[in-house]
């Protein structure tokens, strides 16, 4: 008998092509010499979230069976793609179209961000990726199933774009106000705004 594991095309909110990765098995062929005999085979879920069809084929018969696994983070929501505070600017939609999904309180807190730097700047808070609807792998522009989203995976995360909701551009060294405003709602250190390269701004909730 022979096993077998395809990912299913388009699931996990990637819509681009590639070697997808998939979860592994413990064995993917084995022999049976007699009817009574029994195999357990273990399956352990990979980094990108999504459906994967899990199928046995017998070589003698060519009988086969298929079972569907969804591998994701449970409770994300979409966060709304524009609201008084804010407006949701990413690039890569061709590749995922929807990458700002988060954990409620995730979603919570960043609108209670966005409220406040308004009130601060009176312009709104332009918010770039969060996390895919089922979270996972979070892959980025022409670097196909690797990791320059290191976090983004479980709905905690969040960027912000340099341009905000008023056209206003700022580095995130001198964005006086995100930070005034992240400090302002923040408790026990939740939220923290991390300056990454280039002046990009990462807002993280856990």
């Amino acid at each position: 008998m022979d096993l077998s594991i395809e990912p299913v095309s388009g699931s996990g909110g990637h819509s681009h092509d590639g070697r997808r990765p998939t979860g592994t098995l413990s064995d993917k062929t084995w022999t049976f010499y007699s009817t009574d005999m029994e195999k357990s085979i273990t399956y352990a879920s990979g980094e990108v979230s999504g459906t994967e069809k899990i199928r046995v084929v017998v070589e003698e018969s060519g009988d086969s069976e298929e079972a569907q696994v969804e591998i994701k983070v449970p409770g994300l929501a979409p966060f709304p793609q524009s609201g008084e505070h804010h407006v949701v600017v990413r690039r890569g939609a061709d590749t995922h179209p929807d990458g700002a999904y988060g954990m409620p309180i995730t979603i919570e807190i960043l609108k209670e961000v966005a409220q406040e730097y308004f009130e601060l700047t009176k312009r709104k808070l332009s918010i770039n990726d969060l996390s895919l609807p089922e979270g996972g792998l979070f892959d980025i522009g022409d670097i196909k199933w690797a990791t320059p989203h290191i976090e983004h995976r479980a709905g905690n995360d969040a960027d912000i774009n340099r341009t905000d909701g008023g056209g206003v551009f700022k580095n995130c060294e001198g964005d006086k106000a995100l930070r005034e405003a992240v400090r302002y709602v923040g408790s026990g250190g939740i939220p923290w705004l991390k300056c990454e390269s280039g002046g990009r701004k990462h807002i993280n909730f856990d």
